[in-house]
């Protein structure tokens, strides 16, 4: 009778260690998923797997290395400038926007001088709002961005790079850039950081707000 109280002993204290366990993994599984849930959520717009398609800063966006983004055919950047080419030595070559690779695009003008992307053909090359192949709407000065507060809009496609201001077609850069593939060429650069998260937003410190970069 001893031994069979003994073994009913043994048997009560496995039975209590099984639920504990139980009781340990039900809290690990509650655990990773409140993980998941947080996870998912810092991805949201997600496009391929778990890479998002768009990026958004608000407030103050200066020298950003903007997190990989899903893109397949182009992308478009948005924000707000207030300020003055006077605080940029009155040079919008130094007003560096997008920065990859040593390709830059500046305010209002398109840099690949410097470019270093192996393999590519746009170097030593760069445009401006009065370039052959750019057309300056009436009413613009190829300086129209600045001076005074508004909101920028830059489609980037394979086919043209349109540039708007609070709302309004104000530059293109089109197919008659540099060559028949300036332009396509360009903006595949871009779509190349953007896939690594190599591209940089506003290196050159201007005051610059609310930033959204959208990828399709």
């Amino acid at each position: 009778m001893k031994k069979m109280k003994w073994l009913g002993g043994l048997a009560g204290v496995l039975a209590a260690a099984v639920l504990a366990s139980f009781a340990v993994t039900g809290c690990d599984l509650e655990l990773s998923d409140k993980d998941d849930r947080a996870a998912t959520a810092s991805g949201s717009d997600t496009g391929s797997g778990s890479v998002p398609t768009s990026y958004t800063k608000s407030g103050a966006a200066k020298n950003i290395t903007v997190s990989a983004l899903s893109v397949t055919n182009g992308f478009t950047v948005e924000f707000t400038l207030n300020d003055s080419l006077a605080n940029h030595n009155n040079s919008d070559w130094e007003t560096k926007l997008l920065s990859y690779s040593g390709c830059h695009v500046t305010i209002p003008n398109l840099d690949p001088w410097n470019n270093t992307i192996s393999g590519s053909n746009l170097t030593g090359v760069n445009a401006y709002p009065s370039a052959s192949g750019a057309t300056l709407e009436s009413g613009y000065a190829y300086n129209f961005p600045w001076g005074s507060e508004c909101k920028i809009k830059i489609e980037f496609t394979t086919s043209a790079i349109k540039w708007y201001k609070d709302g309004n077609l104000a530059l293109t850069y089109g197919s008659g850039l540099w060559d028949s593939k300036g332009v396509s060429e360009f903006v595949g650069y871009y779509i190349k950081g953007l896939k690594a998260g190599q591209v940089v937003f506003n290196s050159g410190n201007m005051n610059i707000t609310d930033l959204s970069i959208e990828c399709n």
